[in-house]
């Protein structure tokens, strides 16, 4: 055998038959992979605000599927988006109203 060409291969597989054509493929059988449940326990992201005197005002906890707390929280499809906010409030703040807002991005 020249060095220069490639290495022969037999044209069918040793084992199982051959195709009847060049054209026709050989049957496989199907197979069904096995249900594996990847749920992995929810990220906590923790998002706070800092009075005057560097104590926590407010605490935003959310739990997402997100890989790691540093990204951005991750839902997904009909997934609950659970947290809880704490306020650490004084005597004498006057808090009126407290919204949530959650925006979606595609």
């Amino acid at each position: 055998m020249d060095a220069s060409s490639p290495p022969c291969y037999r044209r069918y597989p040793r084992h199982g038959p051959a195709p009847l054509s060049d054209s026709e493929l050989p049957s496989y059988t199907r197979r069904t992979a096995p249900q594996v449940d990847v749920t992995r326990p929810a990220t906590e992201h923790l998002f706070q605000v800092f009075n005057g005197k560097g104590k926590p005002w407010i605490t935003l906890k959310v739990y997402s599927s997100a890989k790691s707390s540093k990204s951005l929280p991750t839902f997904f499809d009909k997934e609950s988006i659970n947290g809880l906010l704490e306020v650490d409030a004084e005597k004498g703040d006057s808090i009126q109203a407290i919204t949530a807002t959650v925006c979606v991005f595609f």
